[in-house]
């Protein structure tokens, strides 16, 4: 069985796995139970391996940037943990250039003044690449930054080049 590229809303990709088209399909749950669809015990990915797409879960409020009145009523709402987390997610898929096209996971956990960065880069041809670091909650983008780095450098520019069949980012020496 081989991974292979799947698109669309989620109601054409369970009718592609209804109807044969896939033998299966990972699929976000909260999508699943927003149309009314049960989830079967265990049907959950373990997240000790599956690492998820950077952001998965985060909500974010949104004011016009002249609006600052906005902004302050919505700051006691700002989960300083959660935006730390968010930021090395999104430095590390901004660093990989990700988007729709390349698959990509970053999950990061911070346990008090310190932060766990996990990511992932798959390649079409079924190769991945995971790789984790910690460090200073204060440094959680650079540190997105870095472990994207560490990605290149054993192997991920290639997988890059596989992907996009563009030159990969440039790795930089650290």
């Amino acid at each position: 069985m081989a991974a292979v590229e799947f698109r669309g809303n989620l109601d054409t990709r369970l009718r592609k796995v209804r109807d044969g088209v896939v033998q299966a399909a990972i699929l976000a749950a909260a999508g699943i139970e927003r149309l009314g669809i049960p989830l079967e015990a265990g049907s959950h990915l373990d997240p000790s391996w599956w690492v998820p797409a950077p952001g998965q879960g985060a909500l974010a409020v949104e004011a016009l940037t002249d609006r600052l009145d906005v902004a302050a009523l919505c700051e006691p709402l700002t989960d300083r943990v959660a935006t730390a987390e968010l930021a090395a997610e999104r430095a590390f898929g901004t660093r990989l250039e990700g988007g729709c096209s390349v698959p990509l996971g970053c999950s990061a956990v911070a346990d008090g003044d310190r932060i766990t960065v996990t990511g992932y880069l798959g390649s079409p041809g079924g190769r991945g690449l995971r790789e984790s670091l910690t460090g200073n909650v204060a440094d959680a983008a650079s540190l997105g930054v870095d472990l994207a780095e560490a990605i290149l450098v054993s192997g991920g520019d290639s997988i890059l080049v596989e992907i996009e069949g563009r030159a990969a980012p440039v790795v930089e020496e650290p």
